[in-house]
């Protein structure tokens, strides 16, 4: 049974806006206007690396179990999570961002959220504050 004591890692819940880069292509812009500092349960599940023409990639996988207060909007692919973060706070040379791929509701009154969420090791994000 999960407690409110178990939330003992603060992660930032980042939004994409979907932009132009410079050559007219799409990319996403992360963070902005709505960005939200949560406590969360965090989870580090089974990884995976394959090597295609002589590059290895590896692929992390980490669940966040937050309260669902008002959270109702982080969907898959849409949202990312900044992982660690101090007081509220980016540490850029030791965070790392995990794209949400799935969300799951559970506990009575679908109480927490966890987000289910991947990170590639030759992903290349952008962050906007």
């Amino acid at each position: 049974m999960l407690t409110i004591g178990d939330l003992d890692s603060q992660i930032q819940i980042q939004s994409g806006v979907s932009s132009q880069d410079e050559m007219g292509g799409s990319k996403i812009v992360w963070g902005g206007a709505n960005i939200r500092n949560e406590y969360a349960k965090v989870e580090w599940k089974d990884g995976s690396s394959e090597e295609n023409e002589n590059r290895v990639s590896g692929i992390t996988y980490i669940e966040f179990t937050i309260r669902d207060n008002g959270n109702a909007d982080i969907s898959a692919n849409k949202f990312r999570v900044a992982f660690p973060i101090l007081n509220g706070v980016l540490n850029v040379p030791t965070t790392q961002y995990y794209t949400v791929e799935g969300v799951r509701l559970w506990g009575g009154r679908n109480k927490w959220r966890t987000l289910i969420c991947s990170v590639n090791s030759n992903d290349m994000n952008t962050y906007i504050g």
